[in-house]
């Protein structure tokens, strides 16, 4: 046997060594995130035909958990967990609606402070203003209260069951014992809620000592300096200032509180139309700067 023929056999018996070798092997190309998809052997490397998985990353956040391929001949391969592939993985956080943000510490989706879970036009849930879930619950003269996660009516009014109603606590009495006649007194009339209470009529308040109903008396206009955006929900002695201002100029008839609630809106709203301002119902920049002008 001469020098070539050897050289020759010598090749063709490493050949039947490395091509299987070659054949079996786990295809190594890996797309940008260190992920690809398994083609060639996959049982033998503990994969199914066609399964993306990952393997060491290439730096971008992984869609999938690496995993190390063991090879067994005939089906007998399997993977394992590699955290030492991770750079790191990250699981993707699940997206939150509108005016809410995703929770760790709970694993949901958590309203803004101020807003409330409800229900949107479409039967989906969504995060929705506190005021508007309460206008909604128990009328316009509500509002909602962070600090008892609870809808309360105004300063003034009272729930009666339903909704919010105007506070009728002025007269307390009983048909035939009121002045022998069973009628309210001068300047005011029977509740439309509780038919043994009476009211001031419109116009009218309680005097101090509560026994009568005397001419409400109107604020004279006084000049006044609001520093912040005030919009419904806002509390402050600053409200209290513009409900003040706004009656003396006659938008306004409520009750002076310190809560920037729909009554108070509804008065910006007319003051800015009155003085060609963009009808917001709320004190912006341009609506501040004229009441503090005046």
């Amino acid at each position: 046997m001469d020098t070539k023929t050897l050289k020759f056999i010598v090749i063709g018996f490493l050949l039947t060594i490395i091509l299987p070798v070659t054949v079996l092997a786990h295809p190594g190309n890996t797309d940008g995130s260190g992920c690809h998809t398994c083609r060639t052997n996959c049982s033998s490397w503990g994969l199914s035909y066609g399964e993306y998985h990952c393997h060491n990353s290439k730096g971008p956040v992984q869609p999938l958990y690496p995993v190390s391929s063991t090879y067994g001949a005939g089906g007998t391969g399997y993977t394992t967990p590699a955290p030492y592939y991770a750079s790191p993985y990250i699981p993707t956080t699940p997206s939150c609606p509108s005016m809410s943000l995703y929770d760790s510490l709970t694993g949901g989706c958590k309203c803004f402070s101020g807003y409330v879970v409800d229900k949107d036009i479409f039967g989906e849930e969504s995060c929705v203003s506190g005021n508007s879930y309460c206008h909604k619950k128990i009328g316009i003269m509500s509002s909602y209260s962070s600090l008892t996660k609870k809808c309360e009516c105004d300063l003034g009014y009272e729930f009666d069951g339903s909704s919010c109603v105007y506070k009728s606590s002025n007269y307390n009495y009983s048909y035939g014992s009121y002045s022998g006649s069973g009628t309210c007194p001068l300047n005011s009339s029977q509740s439309l809620t509780d038919s043994t209470k009476c009211t001031c009529n419109t116009g009218f308040q309680t005097n101090l000592a509560k026994d009568a109903c005397v001419a409400q008396t109107i604020p004279q206009a006084t000049k006044i300096k609001i520093n912040r955006m005030l919009k419904e929900g806002s509390v402050g002695e600053d409200v209290a200032q513009l409900q003040q201002f706004l009656m003396s100029k006659g938008y306004y008839s409520g009750l002076i509180s310190n809560n920037y609630n729909y009554g108070t809106k509804m008065a910006v709203t007319k003051f800015q139309k009155a003085n060609n301002l963009s009808q917001t119902g709320i004190v912006n920049v341009k609506t501040r700067a004229l009441i503090n002008s005046l």
